[in-house]
Formats: C-alpha cells, sequence, structure tokens
C-alpha cells in the first residue's frame, strides 16, 4: 500500500512540475510578445478612462493626430464619429487607479493583472474542488495557458479574464451560502459588463430567488452611482447612445489589419505602436453577425439578433421551469451558459479572445457536477 502511495506521489509531483514548466515557457513567450508593442485593446480603455477624467465623452470624443499622446488611440481614424471604446464606464472606473502613469507601464501592470486574474479564478474554483477534480482543473488550465484564446487575450490586453474572476467568486460566494453578498457582486457585474444582464434575469424566474432582488440592485446603484460621481453624470447616457450607434453596421467603428500609422506616430508614451492589429483579423472575428456579413455579404438586423438573444434566455427560463430547478449552482451554470451564448449574438463585434468566458461553466461541470457515467453505474 505504501509503495502505492509512493508511486501516486511520484507521478502527481511530476505532472506538477512539468505544469509549472509549460505555464513558465507560455508566461515568457507571451511576456515577449507584449512587451514588443501590441496592447491594443488596452490601449484604447485606457485613453477612454483619461477622456472621461476630463469630463469629455470617451465613446465619441477623438483627439487630433497632433494633439496630446495620451489622449490618442493610433487605431482609431479621426473620420470615424466613434472611437473604437465599447466597454462599461464601470470598467473605466477600474483604470483610474493607474491611468497617469505612462502607457509603457501599463502594459506591465496589465500583463500582470491578466496572469493573476487567472490564477486567482483557478484557485477559487480548486476551493470548491474535491482533490482529484482539482488535479483535473490545474491541468486543463495549464494547457489552457498556451491556447489562441489566452495568447490573443494577452496580446490585446483584453479584460475578459477579469469577467470571469468575477463570476468564479459568485461561485465560491455560493459556496460559502452567502447569498445576498453573491448577488450584490452579480449586481455590480452587470454593470461592469452589461450584456450579463441576462444572469439575473434567469435566477429570478426561480420564486425563492426573488428575495435577492434587493441585493442585487444595491450593487447596481453603489457602482452606477459612483461611476457618475468620478466621471461625470451623464457618463452612463453617453454609454448607451455610444453603443445604440454601433449597433447599427459593423463599419460604424473602422477596423483593418493595418493600423492608420499616416495619421499617428508609430511613439506613443514610450510605447512603440505595432504595425498589425493582431486578433483583430477577420479569422478570429466569432459574433454571428460578422460571420453572416463575411461569408454571405448580408449584414443582419439588430432587432433579429436581439430576438435570438431574448429566444435563447427565455428558452432557458423554461427549462428552469419546467425541469423545477431551484438549486443554486445549477441555475447558475445555466444562466451563465445561456448568457455567453447571447453573446454571440450581440450585434457588435466579437472575437476570439472573449471565449475566455467558457473557462466558468467548463470548470463548474468539472468541479461540481457527477459524470454521467457514475450515475449509469449507480442505475
Amino acid at each position: 500500500m505504501k509503495s502505492n502511495n509512493f508511486v501516486y506521489n511520484i507521478i502527481c509531483v511530476t505532472f506538477f512540475v512539468i505544469s509549472i514548466l509549460l505555464v513558465a515557457k507560455n508566461f515568457i513567450l507571451s511576456a515577449q510578445s507584449i512587451f514588443d508593442g501590441r496592447s491594443l485593446d488596452l490601449r484604447n480603455r485606457i485613453v477612454g478612462t483619461r477622456v472621461a477624467l476630463l469630463h469629455k465623452d470617451p465613446y465619441t470624443y477623438q483627439e487630433p493626430p497632433n494633439g496630446d499622446p495620451k489622449l490618442i488611440d493610433p487605431i482609431s481614424f479621426p473620420s470615424s464619429s466613434l472611437t473604437r471604446l465599447s466597454i462599461s464606464p464601470a470598467v473605466l472606473l477600474s483604470h483610474t487607479l493607474y491611468s497617469n502613469l505612462a502607457f509603457s507601464k501599463i502594459i506591465y501592470i496589465w500583463f500582470g493583472v491578466e496572469w493573476l486574474c487567472l490564477a486567482l479564478t483557478l484557485f477559487l474554483l480548486m476551493r470548491i474542488a474535491n482533490k482529484q477534480r482539482g488535479w483535473i482543473l490545474f491541468l486543463i488550465s495549464v494547457f489552457f495557458t498556451g491556447s489562441t484564446v489566452w495568447i490573443l487575450h494577452l496580446l490585446n490586453g483584453q479584460i475578459y479574464v477579469v469577467y470571469a474572476l468575477i463570476l468564479a467568486f459568485v461561485l465560491y460566494l455560493i459556496h460559502l451560502k452567502k447569498y445576498s453578498a453573491a448577488f450584490f457582486i452579480i449586481g455590480v457585474l452587470c454593470l461592469i459588463r452589461p450584456p450579463l444582464i441576462t444572469i439575473p434575469l434567469v435566477l429570478f424566474s426561480v420564486p425563492n430567488m426573488r428575495k435577492y432582488i434587493r441585493p442585487f440592485v444595491y450593487g447596481l446603484i453603489t457602482l452606477g452611482l459612483l461611476t457618475a460621481v468620478i466621471f461625470n453624470p451623464h457618463i452612463w447616457g453617453q454609454y448607451i447612445s455610444g453603443m445604440s450607434q454601433m449597433t447599427k453596421t459593423p463599419a460604424t467603428v473602422e477596423r483593418n489589419e493595418d493600423i492608420p500609422q499616416k495619421f499617428y506616430s508609430s511613439n506613443l508614451e514610450g510605447w512603440s505602436v505595432p504595425q498589425h492589429s493582431l486578433g483583430f483579423s477577420p479569422e478570429f472575428e466569432t459574433s454571428v453577425r460578422g460571420l453572416v456579413l463575411r461569408r454571405l455579404n448580408r449584414l443582419l438586423s439588430p432587432i433579429l439578433l436581439f430576438s435570438i438573444i431574448i429566444f435563447i434566455n427565455l428558452g432557458t427560463v423554461f427549462i428552469v421551469i419546467k425541469r423545477k430547478i431551484s438549486k443554486f449552482i445549477p441555475l447558475f451554470t445555466l444562466a451563465v451558459t445561456a448568457a455567453i451564448l447571447s453573446e454571440y449574438f450581440i450585434p457588435a463585434r466579437r472575437y476570439v479572445y472573449a471565449d475566455v468566458l467558457w473557462l466558468i461553466p467548463m470548470w463548474i461541470g468539472i468541479t461540481l457536477f457527477k459524470p454521467l457515467w457514475i450515475k449509469k453505474i449507480r442505475i
């Protein structure tokens, strides 16, 4: 028996060492690419934060090419009526802590934040999982760090891993049976990532969940007021106006593989502007609207796409009611899955790095649900 335990421990240690080496390799390779340039999506969020702190509209204001380098997004076109900014004011609020630093330094900070968020997400889910499933979760995460989804997420300085961390934190609070706190965080998340508003709508379809409407609303109000105070009272109206214009046509904000260097300097704040916007190429776009436009040369109307989103979530509510699903974890998993599916139909550009969000329902399945073959054996 002791020899078996010894062999098992040796195998575990070997896998752990190999995993750490793989993660280290992926970390070093991604760091080299990041520090050579890129981080274009991070750039537009930092510029948007700086503009908002000046009490200007970050969704429409564009600094002239010869203006303040801190307010220039080099991939935007001066002729466009909108900037590339498509995230909510609540996300801009999180960037105010370091937006006054040179962008060349912010790149390092955000690179560390992305890896830290991924590690914390895994940590929270492993706290819920048993030992055997925890190892499976760990190994899958190791291979994920070398995937195209994660590499493009890093190269573009994206923020989806932060949403994944918040969802994992909600799940951890549910595991601790701190439901009011979980719904407060869900309220905060819905302002950080408004398309995820379908999550509480599915949850509240179950009568015993409606007693948590109050902490959910508190989360919305708290972050909403804080954002309005830090920036300006009109910031949410500016966001809604900007997004409504952006959904009218996928070409509202121009994005090409080649950055318009003829308009802007190749060096901003010690940051070498990359020659190509890697990750924005058509082959990396995953939105249904973009795929149909590229393959069939047809532009789907926002009304049709929003109707499909409503159908997906009403279908989820129907399943919840029909199957009498009232336990928090399965209900939360269904709500998150429906919300992620809905994002493919949002009338806006969506790229492959957004698939980081699929880690949450996948990890929940590995962590908490019993495999089908176990149920068959028991039958």
